[in-house]
């Protein structure tokens, strides 16, 4: 099981998250027996893959599935992942977000190395 709040995973059954301290009880109970929400949550992947399979259908030409591939199909995708491949891909884009302020600050700081008379990064 994985934290709601910090999205570690607990292997042991807890009270707590040890990562985070979070009250795992909630989350506990509702795992053991799904709900309502659950279930119109699957409901509703399957209308949603019997409604892209009907658009796919009633397509004429190749230009249009491209179409409907490069728009529709990315948000089903992120709308079908498991929690997961969620969490993977929330720390996948973060750890591409730092590699890129990291790799902006190395570039500035050895700009500021072959030029100091640089105006945009003297003070």
């Amino acid at each position: 099981m994985f934290c709601p709040s910090c999205g570690s995973e607990e292997r042991q059954v807890s009270q707590f998250c040890r990562a985070c301290g979070t009250d795992l009880r909630a989350v506990r109970t509702s795992l053991a027996k799904p709900d309502a929400i659950t279930a119109s949550a699957v409901s509703a992947r399957d209308e949603i893959g019997h409604a892209i399979a009907d658009r796919i259908r009633d397509l004429e030409t190749a230009s249009d599935l491209k179409k409907v591939a490069e728009d529709v199909l990315p948000q089903i995708e992120k709308f079908l992942e498991s929690p997961q491949q969620r969490r993977l891909r929330g720390i996948r884009e973060g750890v591409v977000t730092s590699f890129i302020g990291l790799g902006a600050t190395v570039f500035f700081f050895l700009m500021s190395l072959s030029q100091r008379d640089a105006l945009f990064l003297s003070g």
